[in-house]
Protein backbone atom coordinates (compact mmCIF):
# COMPACT_ATOMS: atom_id res chain seq x y z
CA UNK A 1 0.00 0.00 0.00
CA UNK A 2 1.80 3.28 -0.79
CA UNK A 3 1.96 6.17 1.27
CA UNK A 4 -1.09 8.44 -0.19
CA UNK A 5 -3.53 5.58 -0.65
CA UNK A 6 -3.57 5.42 4.02
CA UNK A 7 -6.22 7.60 5.37
CA UNK A 8 -5.06 11.13 6.50
CA UNK A 9 -6.13 12.41 10.05
CA UNK A 10 -5.34 15.81 11.67
CA UNK A 11 -5.02 16.05 15.46
CA UNK A 12 -5.50 19.93 16.95
CA UNK A 13 -6.02 21.77 20.88
CA UNK A 14 -6.21 24.95 21.37
CA UNK A 15 -3.01 25.65 19.92
CA UNK A 16 -4.76 25.52 16.65
CA UNK A 17 -7.10 28.23 17.79
CA UNK A 18 -10.95 28.04 16.66
CA UNK A 19 -11.34 25.83 13.40
CA UNK A 20 -12.60 27.58 10.55
CA UNK A 21 -15.28 24.67 10.31
CA UNK A 22 -16.42 25.31 6.73
CA UNK A 23 -13.00 25.66 5.73
CA UNK A 24 -12.32 22.59 7.36
CA UNK A 25 -15.21 20.66 6.03
CA UNK A 26 -14.05 21.12 2.46
CA UNK A 27 -10.72 18.89 2.90
CA UNK A 28 -12.03 15.53 1.58
CA UNK A 29 -8.78 13.91 1.92
CA UNK A 30 -8.98 14.38 5.97
CA UNK A 31 -10.93 11.34 6.81
CA UNK A 32 -10.47 11.26 10.87
CA UNK A 33 -9.78 14.03 13.69
CA UNK A 34 -8.20 14.00 16.95
CA UNK A 35 -8.97 16.45 20.03
CA UNK A 36 -7.28 17.16 23.30
CA UNK A 37 -9.73 17.34 25.83
CA UNK A 38 -7.53 17.74 28.90
CA UNK A 39 -4.17 17.86 30.83
CA UNK A 40 -3.96 16.24 34.56
CA UNK A 41 -7.23 16.39 36.56
CA UNK A 42 -8.37 20.40 36.28
CA UNK A 43 -7.60 21.43 32.73
CA UNK A 44 -9.76 21.57 29.86
CA UNK A 45 -9.01 22.54 26.84
CA UNK A 46 -10.61 25.45 26.09
CA UNK A 47 -11.21 24.86 22.52
CA UNK A 48 -12.16 21.06 23.11
CA UNK A 49 -16.14 21.42 23.72
CA UNK A 50 -16.42 23.93 20.22
CA UNK A 51 -14.07 21.37 17.96
CA UNK A 52 -15.87 18.44 18.93
CA UNK A 53 -19.26 19.37 19.06
CA UNK A 54 -18.94 21.02 15.67
CA UNK A 55 -16.79 18.42 13.89
CA UNK A 56 -19.77 15.92 13.63
CA UNK A 57 -18.78 14.61 9.79
CA UNK A 58 -15.69 12.88 10.52
CA UNK A 59 -14.69 9.98 13.19
CA UNK A 60 -13.12 11.14 16.26
CA UNK A 61 -10.55 10.43 18.73
CA UNK A 62 -10.16 12.58 22.44
CA UNK A 63 -6.91 12.52 23.82
CA UNK A 64 -5.59 13.55 27.10
CA UNK A 65 -2.43 14.43 28.76
CA UNK A 66 -1.67 12.49 32.62
CA UNK A 67 0.68 14.01 34.55
CA UNK A 68 2.58 10.88 36.19
CA UNK A 69 2.99 12.47 39.50
CA UNK A 70 -0.45 13.10 40.03
CA UNK A 71 -3.67 10.79 41.16
CA UNK A 72 -4.04 8.59 38.10
CA UNK A 73 -7.82 7.91 39.29
CA UNK A 74 -8.23 11.30 39.45
CA UNK A 75 -6.76 12.60 36.03
CA UNK A 76 -8.81 9.61 34.20
CA UNK A 77 -11.82 10.75 36.36
CA UNK A 78 -11.15 14.17 34.92
CA UNK A 79 -10.93 13.09 31.76
CA UNK A 80 -13.98 10.81 31.33
CA UNK A 81 -16.12 13.63 32.70
CA UNK A 82 -15.44 16.56 30.42
CA UNK A 83 -18.09 17.24 28.19
CA UNK A 84 -19.75 16.01 26.00
CA UNK A 85 -17.18 12.95 25.87
CA UNK A 86 -19.68 9.53 26.10
CA UNK A 87 -18.77 6.23 27.54
CA UNK A 88 -18.28 4.79 24.10
CA UNK A 89 -16.07 7.77 22.35
CA UNK A 90 -12.67 6.55 21.40
CA UNK A 91 -10.03 7.68 23.37
CA UNK A 92 -6.08 8.48 23.76
CA UNK A 93 -3.66 8.79 26.25
CA UNK A 94 -0.68 11.47 24.84
CA UNK A 95 2.18 10.44 26.69
CA UNK A 96 5.47 12.84 26.55
CA UNK A 97 6.11 14.25 29.68
CA UNK A 98 7.90 12.28 32.57
CA UNK A 99 8.86 14.92 35.14
CA UNK A 100 11.83 13.59 36.79
CA UNK A 101 10.13 10.22 37.31
CA UNK A 102 11.83 6.84 36.70
CA UNK A 103 10.76 4.13 34.73
CA UNK A 104 9.38 2.12 37.19
CA UNK A 105 6.71 4.62 38.41
CA UNK A 106 5.78 5.76 35.60
CA UNK A 107 4.80 2.52 33.96
CA UNK A 108 2.61 1.40 37.93
CA UNK A 109 1.01 5.08 37.08
CA UNK A 110 0.17 4.06 33.49
CA UNK A 111 -1.32 1.03 34.20
CA UNK A 112 -3.44 2.54 36.82
CA UNK A 113 -4.65 4.60 34.18
CA UNK A 114 -5.55 1.69 31.53
CA UNK A 115 -7.42 0.03 34.37
CA UNK A 116 -9.15 2.97 35.05
CA UNK A 117 -10.68 3.16 31.43
CA UNK A 118 -11.25 -0.27 30.48
CA UNK A 119 -13.57 0.14 33.90
CA UNK A 120 -15.33 2.98 32.68
CA UNK A 121 -15.54 2.64 29.08
CA UNK A 122 -14.80 -1.40 28.04
CA UNK A 123 -11.72 -0.30 26.20
CA UNK A 124 -8.43 0.62 27.15
CA UNK A 125 -7.11 3.83 25.29
CA UNK A 126 -4.67 4.21 21.95
CA UNK A 127 -1.47 5.16 23.56
CA UNK A 128 0.15 7.99 21.77
CA UNK A 129 4.03 8.58 22.36
CA UNK A 130 7.37 8.33 20.61
CA UNK A 131 10.07 5.35 20.47
CA UNK A 132 12.65 7.07 22.30
CA UNK A 133 9.94 8.04 24.56
CA UNK A 134 8.54 4.53 25.43
CA UNK A 135 11.93 3.13 25.71
CA UNK A 136 13.01 5.17 28.29
CA UNK A 137 10.12 5.69 30.50
CA UNK A 138 7.93 2.39 29.93
CA UNK A 139 7.95 -1.35 30.63
CA UNK A 140 5.99 -2.20 27.48
CA UNK A 141 5.88 -6.35 28.63
CA UNK A 142 4.31 -5.02 32.11
CA UNK A 143 1.16 -3.30 29.54
CA UNK A 144 -1.55 -5.19 28.70
CA UNK A 145 -1.38 -7.35 25.66
CA UNK A 146 -2.87 -5.94 22.43
CA UNK A 147 -2.44 -2.70 23.10
CA UNK A 148 -3.22 0.01 20.43
CA UNK A 149 0.04 2.67 19.31
CA UNK A 150 -0.20 5.82 18.25
CA UNK A 151 3.52 7.06 16.94
CA UNK A 152 5.37 10.24 16.11
CA UNK A 153 7.92 10.30 13.38
CA UNK A 154 8.79 13.01 11.41
CA UNK A 155 11.52 14.17 8.73
CA UNK A 156 14.09 16.85 9.63
CA UNK A 157 11.89 20.00 9.95
CA UNK A 158 13.03 22.60 7.17
CA UNK A 159 13.44 26.00 8.18
CA UNK A 160 10.53 28.54 9.37
CA UNK A 161 8.34 29.04 7.34
CA UNK A 162 8.42 26.32 4.57
CA UNK A 163 6.19 22.87 5.35
CA UNK A 164 7.70 20.59 6.11
CA UNK A 165 6.66 16.55 4.03
CA UNK A 166 5.38 13.76 5.74
CA UNK A 167 7.60 11.12 6.73
CA UNK A 168 6.47 7.77 4.73
CA UNK A 169 5.34 5.00 7.20
CA UNK A 170 5.46 3.19 9.07
CA UNK A 171 6.86 5.08 12.26
CA UNK A 172 9.73 3.72 14.60
CA UNK A 173 8.60 1.08 16.77
CA UNK A 174 9.71 0.71 20.53
CA UNK A 175 11.61 -2.05 22.35
CA UNK A 176 8.30 -4.59 22.32
CA UNK A 177 5.99 -3.00 20.50
CA UNK A 178 5.30 -4.83 17.23
CA UNK A 179 2.40 -2.89 15.33
CA UNK A 180 0.88 0.62 15.11
CA UNK A 181 -2.54 2.01 14.51
CA UNK A 182 -1.88 5.53 13.42
CA UNK A 183 1.26 6.98 12.42
CA UNK A 184 1.91 10.95 13.25
CA UNK A 185 3.74 11.64 10.09
CA UNK A 186 4.93 15.10 10.92
CA UNK A 187 3.92 18.49 13.05
CA UNK A 188 4.35 21.08 9.58
CA UNK A 189 1.35 20.38 7.46
CA UNK A 190 -0.41 23.62 6.67
CA UNK A 191 -2.61 24.95 9.08
CA UNK A 192 -4.24 27.98 7.65
CA UNK A 193 -4.81 25.93 4.55
CA UNK A 194 -6.80 23.05 6.71
CA UNK A 195 -8.98 26.08 8.34
CA UNK A 196 -6.99 26.39 11.54
CA UNK A 197 -5.98 30.27 12.87
CA UNK A 198 -2.44 28.12 13.96
CA UNK A 199 0.29 28.25 10.70
CA UNK A 200 1.12 24.38 10.89
CA UNK A 201 -0.81 21.27 11.94
CA UNK A 202 -0.11 17.80 12.76
CA UNK A 203 -0.33 15.51 10.11
CA UNK A 204 -1.41 11.29 10.96
CA UNK A 205 -1.88 8.17 8.15
CA UNK A 206 -4.15 5.20 9.29
CA UNK A 207 -2.24 1.68 9.34
CA UNK A 208 -5.10 0.38 6.44
CA UNK A 209 -7.86 1.19 4.34
CA UNK A 210 -10.59 3.89 4.74
CA UNK A 211 -12.83 0.43 5.72
CA UNK A 212 -10.54 -0.96 8.19
CA UNK A 213 -10.58 2.40 9.79
CA UNK A 214 -14.44 3.02 9.82
CA UNK A 215 -14.99 -0.65 11.46
CA UNK A 216 -12.58 0.81 14.47
CA UNK A 217 -14.30 3.50 14.57
CA UNK A 218 -17.75 2.34 14.49
CA UNK A 219 -17.48 -1.30 15.96
CA UNK A 220 -20.50 -2.30 18.69
CA UNK A 221 -19.38 -0.14 22.04
CA UNK A 222 -19.66 -2.06 24.98
CA UNK A 223 -22.41 -1.60 27.59
CA UNK A 224 -22.09 1.70 29.35
CA UNK A 225 -20.53 0.06 33.15
CA UNK A 226 -21.23 2.07 36.31
CA UNK A 227 -18.47 4.65 37.10
CA UNK A 228 -15.74 3.71 39.87
CA UNK A 229 -15.96 5.03 43.53
CA UNK A 230 -13.54 7.06 45.45
CA UNK A 231 -12.63 5.53 49.08
CA UNK A 232 -11.62 8.54 50.33
CA UNK A 233 -12.49 12.39 49.39
CA UNK A 234 -10.39 14.24 46.54
CA UNK A 235 -10.48 17.53 48.38
CA UNK A 236 -12.36 19.36 51.33
CA UNK A 237 -13.70 23.21 50.35
CA UNK A 238 -16.30 25.90 52.18
CA UNK A 239 -18.57 27.50 50.36
CA UNK A 240 -17.87 30.61 48.49
CA UNK A 241 -19.50 33.70 50.22
CA UNK A 242 -21.22 34.58 46.32
CA UNK A 243 -22.95 31.55 46.35
CA UNK A 244 -26.76 33.33 45.35
CA UNK A 245 -28.73 33.34 48.24
CA UNK A 246 -27.46 29.58 49.28
CA UNK A 247 -25.72 27.00 47.38
CA UNK A 248 -28.30 24.69 45.93
CA UNK A 249 -27.56 20.58 46.37
CA UNK A 250 -28.91 18.93 44.17
CA UNK A 251 -29.72 14.98 43.60
CA UNK A 252 -27.97 14.71 40.40
CA UNK A 253 -25.51 17.16 38.13
CA UNK A 254 -27.77 20.08 36.91
CA UNK A 255 -31.03 17.57 38.53
CA UNK A 256 -33.25 18.46 41.17
CA UNK A 257 -32.73 20.68 44.25
CA UNK A 258 -32.43 18.62 47.52
CA UNK A 259 -31.70 21.51 50.06
CA UNK A 260 -29.36 24.54 50.48
CA UNK A 261 -25.71 24.86 51.98
CA UNK A 262 -24.57 27.97 53.48
CA UNK A 263 -21.95 30.19 52.55
CA UNK A 264 -18.66 28.99 54.98
CA UNK A 265 -19.76 25.63 55.42
CA UNK A 266 -17.18 22.87 55.08
CA UNK A 267 -17.71 19.91 52.54
CA UNK A 268 -16.10 16.89 51.50
CA UNK A 269 -15.54 16.53 47.98
CA UNK A 270 -16.13 12.78 46.47
CA UNK A 271 -16.45 12.95 42.73
CA UNK A 272 -15.60 15.82 40.13
CA UNK A 273 -17.61 15.83 37.23
CA UNK A 274 -16.36 19.04 35.85
CA UNK A 275 -18.98 22.04 36.62
CA UNK A 276 -20.52 19.70 39.09
CA UNK A 277 -18.91 17.86 42.03
CA UNK A 278 -20.67 15.07 44.62
CA UNK A 279 -20.03 15.93 48.41
CA UNK A 280 -22.37 12.61 49.45
CA UNK A 281 -23.78 10.50 48.14
CA UNK A 282 -26.75 11.81 45.51
CA UNK A 283 -25.82 15.43 46.95
CA UNK A 284 -24.03 17.32 44.19
CA UNK A 285 -23.54 21.35 43.62
CA UNK A 286 -21.63 23.41 41.39
CA UNK A 287 -18.08 23.64 41.33
CA UNK A 288 -17.85 27.31 40.91
CA UNK A 289 -19.26 27.88 44.28
CA UNK A 290 -16.93 26.14 46.05
CA UNK A 291 -13.22 26.98 47.47
CA UNK A 292 -10.00 24.67 48.43
CA UNK A 293 -8.89 25.10 51.87
CA UNK A 294 -6.19 23.31 53.52
CA UNK A 295 -7.11 20.56 55.78
CA UNK A 296 -5.90 19.20 58.91
CA UNK A 297 -4.08 16.47 58.13
CA UNK A 298 -1.63 18.95 55.86
CA UNK A 299 -1.26 21.39 58.11
CA UNK A 300 -0.07 18.46 60.21
CA UNK A 301 2.51 17.35 57.54
CA UNK A 302 4.26 20.74 58.06
CA UNK A 303 2.35 22.84 54.98
CA UNK A 304 1.34 26.60 55.41
CA UNK A 305 -1.99 27.45 55.73
CA UNK A 306 -2.17 29.83 52.86
CA UNK A 307 -5.87 30.32 50.98
CA UNK A 308 -5.33 27.77 47.77
CA UNK A 309 -7.19 31.07 45.63
CA UNK A 310 -7.85 30.32 42.03
CA UNK A 311 -6.85 33.05 39.42
CA UNK A 312 -9.72 31.89 37.12
CA UNK A 313 -12.41 32.00 40.10
CA UNK A 314 -15.23 34.40 39.01
CA UNK A 315 -14.76 36.88 42.09
CA UNK A 316 -11.95 38.12 40.36
CA UNK A 317 -11.30 36.44 37.27
CA UNK A 318 -12.35 39.38 34.98
CA UNK A 319 -10.53 41.80 36.47
CA UNK A 320 -7.98 43.66 35.10
CA UNK A 321 -4.47 43.88 35.28
CA UNK A 322 -3.65 47.58 34.84
CA UNK A 323 -4.32 49.02 31.79
CA UNK A 324 -2.60 46.34 29.95
CA UNK A 325 -6.35 45.24 28.93
CA UNK A 326 -5.70 41.01 30.58
CA UNK A 327 -7.16 39.74 33.27
CA UNK A 328 -6.56 37.66 36.11
CA UNK A 329 -7.80 34.19 35.06
CA UNK A 330 -5.87 35.25 31.89
CA UNK A 331 -2.23 35.59 33.50
CA UNK A 332 -3.19 37.22 36.80
CA UNK A 333 -0.71 34.09 38.66
CA UNK A 334 1.62 36.08 40.13
CA UNK A 335 -1.01 38.40 41.58
CA UNK A 336 -2.98 35.43 42.80
CA UNK A 337 0.37 34.09 44.57
CA UNK A 338 1.04 37.27 46.22
CA UNK A 339 -2.51 37.98 47.91
CA UNK A 340 -2.16 34.15 49.48
CA UNK A 341 1.43 34.93 50.58
CA UNK A 342 0.15 38.46 52.37
CA UNK A 343 -3.12 36.42 53.52
CA UNK A 344 -0.36 34.32 56.15
CA UNK A 345 2.04 37.24 56.90
CA UNK A 346 -0.75 39.81 57.38
CA UNK A 347 -3.38 36.97 59.62
CA UNK A 348 -5.98 37.68 57.61
CA UNK A 349 -7.36 36.94 54.02
CA UNK A 350 -6.10 39.17 51.27
CA UNK A 351 -8.10 38.33 48.22
CA UNK A 352 -6.83 38.56 44.30
CA UNK A 353 -9.78 40.79 43.86
CA UNK A 354 -8.45 43.03 46.95
CA UNK A 355 -4.67 43.07 46.24
CA UNK A 356 -5.67 43.67 42.20
CA UNK A 357 -7.85 46.56 42.90
CA UNK A 358 -4.74 48.22 45.11
CA UNK A 359 -2.60 47.69 42.23
CA UNK A 360 -4.80 49.08 39.48
CA UNK A 361 -5.40 51.74 41.88
CA UNK A 362 -1.94 52.69 42.72
CA UNK A 363 -0.06 52.07 40.02
CA UNK A 364 1.18 48.47 40.55
CA UNK A 365 1.71 47.82 37.28
CA UNK A 366 4.63 48.60 34.36
CA UNK A 367 2.95 49.92 31.55
CA UNK A 368 1.59 49.19 28.93
CA UNK A 369 1.96 45.59 30.23
CA UNK A 370 0.81 43.44 33.42
CA UNK A 371 4.08 43.01 35.00
CA UNK A 372 3.61 43.48 38.71
CA UNK A 373 6.41 45.76 40.49
CA UNK A 374 7.81 43.97 43.10
CA UNK A 375 7.90 46.61 45.59
CA UNK A 376 4.06 46.59 45.95
CA UNK A 377 3.46 44.68 48.89
CA UNK A 378 5.58 47.04 51.03
CA UNK A 379 4.31 50.18 49.73
CA UNK A 380 0.81 49.18 50.42
CA UNK A 381 0.88 46.42 53.05
CA UNK A 382 4.53 46.97 55.17
CA UNK A 383 5.53 43.43 53.73
CA UNK A 384 9.37 43.30 52.63
CA UNK A 385 10.78 42.00 49.54
CA UNK A 386 13.46 39.83 51.06
CA UNK A 387 14.37 37.27 48.14
CA UNK A 388 14.37 37.69 44.57
CA UNK A 389 16.87 35.26 42.70
CA UNK A 390 17.02 33.83 39.30
CA UNK A 391 18.00 30.51 38.63
CA UNK A 392 18.11 30.30 34.38
CA UNK A 393 19.29 26.69 34.16
CA UNK A 394 16.22 25.81 36.80
CA UNK A 395 18.27 24.19 39.10
CA UNK A 396 20.07 25.02 42.57
CA UNK A 397 16.76 26.75 43.59
CA UNK A 398 16.09 24.26 46.75
CA UNK A 399 18.28 26.40 49.58
CA UNK A 400 16.52 29.45 48.90
CA UNK A 401 13.11 28.01 49.57
CA UNK A 402 13.99 26.10 52.30
CA UNK A 403 15.21 29.11 53.89
CA UNK A 404 12.03 31.11 54.12
CA UNK A 405 10.30 27.60 55.06
CA UNK A 406 12.17 27.56 58.25
CA UNK A 407 11.00 31.33 59.11
CA UNK A 408 7.40 29.82 58.37
CA UNK A 409 7.07 31.75 54.77
CA UNK A 410 6.02 30.44 51.50
CA UNK A 411 7.81 31.66 48.38
CA UNK A 412 6.70 31.65 45.13
CA UNK A 413 8.67 30.44 41.83
CA UNK A 414 8.27 30.64 38.29
CA UNK A 415 8.17 27.55 36.22
CA UNK A 416 7.09 26.61 32.65
CA UNK A 417 3.13 25.95 32.67
CA UNK A 418 3.14 23.25 30.16
CA UNK A 419 7.14 21.35 30.23
CA UNK A 420 8.11 19.99 27.19
CA UNK A 421 5.07 21.71 24.91
CA UNK A 422 7.11 25.74 24.89
CA UNK A 423 8.01 27.67 27.31
CA UNK A 424 5.39 29.50 29.10
CA UNK A 425 5.23 31.48 32.62
CA UNK A 426 3.63 30.10 35.61
CA UNK A 427 4.05 31.27 38.93
CA UNK A 428 3.60 28.80 42.19
CA UNK A 429 3.64 29.34 45.94
CA UNK A 430 5.92 26.86 47.67
CA UNK A 431 3.78 25.62 50.97
CA UNK A 432 6.68 23.12 52.35
CA UNK A 433 8.78 19.40 52.10
CA UNK A 434 7.54 16.19 53.15
CA UNK A 435 9.79 13.89 52.78
CA UNK A 436 12.38 15.45 50.68
CA UNK A 437 9.32 16.48 48.18
CA UNK A 438 8.30 20.06 47.82
CA UNK A 439 4.40 20.95 47.75
CA UNK A 440 3.35 23.99 45.73
CA UNK A 441 -0.09 26.05 45.70
CA UNK A 442 -0.85 26.05 42.10
CA UNK A 443 -3.04 29.75 41.19
CA UNK A 444 -4.51 28.00 38.03
CA UNK A 445 -5.87 25.11 39.78
CA UNK A 446 -7.00 26.75 43.08
CA UNK A 447 -5.03 23.41 44.61
CA UNK A 448 -2.09 21.71 46.06
CA UNK A 449 -0.10 19.23 44.32
CA UNK A 450 4.08 18.02 44.66
CA UNK A 451 6.03 20.36 42.38
CA UNK A 452 7.50 17.20 40.78
CA UNK A 453 3.72 15.89 39.52
CA UNK A 454 3.38 19.22 37.59
CA UNK A 455 6.99 21.31 36.73
CA UNK A 456 10.26 19.92 36.50
CA UNK A 457 12.32 22.90 37.17
CA UNK A 458 12.59 26.20 39.13
CA UNK A 459 13.58 29.71 37.02
CA UNK A 460 13.21 32.28 39.42
CA UNK A 461 12.64 32.41 43.30
CA UNK A 462 10.49 35.65 45.24
CA UNK A 463 9.41 35.60 48.75
CA UNK A 464 8.25 38.42 51.24
CA UNK A 465 9.03 38.35 54.83
CA UNK A 466 7.18 39.65 58.13
CA UNK A 467 5.47 42.75 58.14
CA UNK A 468 7.52 45.60 59.48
Amino acid sequence: MSENTLPLGVDVSSYQGDINIPTFKNQDDIKYAMFRAGISWGFTDPKFYRNWTHVTWLPKIAYHVPYFGEDPNRQMNHFLSIKPLKPNDRLALDLELSHGYGKAFITDRLLQMLYYLKEGTGRYPVLYSRADWVDTYLYVDRLPAGLEWWLATYLRRLPSPLFTPERKSPPLLPKGVTSWLIHQTGDRNNGKKRGMQSYYLDSNRWNGTLADMHDWFFTEPPEEPEPPVNEKPLYKAVVKDIAPDRLNVRDAPDGDIIGKLYAGTEVEVWEDAGDWVRIDEGRWVSEQFLQRVVDEKQVEDGLLDVPLWNQRDERWANLKMGDSGITLAEQGCLVTDTASCLSLILGREVTPLEYGTALNNFNGYLRPTNRMYWQMPKHLYGVPLEIYKGFPYGTGWEETVRSMLKKGLPAMGRVDMLPGAGYMQHWVTFLGEVNNAFWIHDPWYGAISLLKARYDKVYHISAYGWKE
